[in-house]
């Protein structure tokens, strides 16, 4: 899909199943109340507009020119993959893209939207499942109910709250997209 991508160690495989450990990550995230294919889309919108520039840049002197509708050129901060979406709490989803590893929360920029938050992730171990298709909220049942039958016959226990990784645009044919479900062991 883009340039780097997030950075991991498979410790074991069995067919479309790894167990993984994830290194930390620092993620920018939205919650979208909506079904899944509504909050794909307009968190895929609001997220890169953010790094593509509609932010306050670590490297310049912070301006009010946001609030008298004066341009403001943000840092263009590079995309990433793959795009996370994970259930929210109270219905909707939360959609997040992978900062760079370049950045760290002391020199990333500041969204000028503040329904985005950045988020630090230490590292973990997960089971991942991986397939391809169009991931939509069908997908999502299916594949997580071949995850949990999966963990369940292996006897690994795991946190709530499985997420979701895409590879791929949505230009990409269904069948060939990469996508993956990911559970945090325990």
């Amino acid at each position: 899909m883009f340039g780097e991508a997030l950075k991991y160690k498979v410790l074991q495989k069995s067919k479309n199943f790894e167990i993984r450990q994830y290194q930390e990550y620092l993620t920018a995230s939205i919650e979208i109340d909506s079904d899944f294919t509504q909050a794909s889309a307009t968190g895929f919108g609001i997220l890169s507009d953010y790094i593509l520039g509609h932010n306050w840049s670590q490297k310049r002197v912070r301006i009010d020119g946001a609030a008298s509708g004066a341009k403001v050129e943000g840092e263009k901060i590079g995309m990433t993959n793959p795009v996370l979406a994970a259930a929210a709490g109270r219905g909707g989803y939360i959609i997040s893209f992978i900062m760079p590893s370049r950045f760290s929360k002391e020199n990333l920029p500041e969204p000028f939207d503040k329904r985005i938050k950045i988020r630090d992730v230490m590292p973990f171990k997960a089971a991942v499942l991986k397939f391809n298709g169009n991931l939509d909220e069908q997908m999502i049942e299916k594949q997580t109910l071949e995850l949990q039958s999966w963990l369940t016959h292996n006897a690994l226990t795991y946190k709530s709250g499985f997420f979701f990784a895409q590879y791929n645009s949505p230009g990409i044919p269904a069948r060939f997209r990469r996508n993956e479900i990911i559970a945090e062991l325990d």
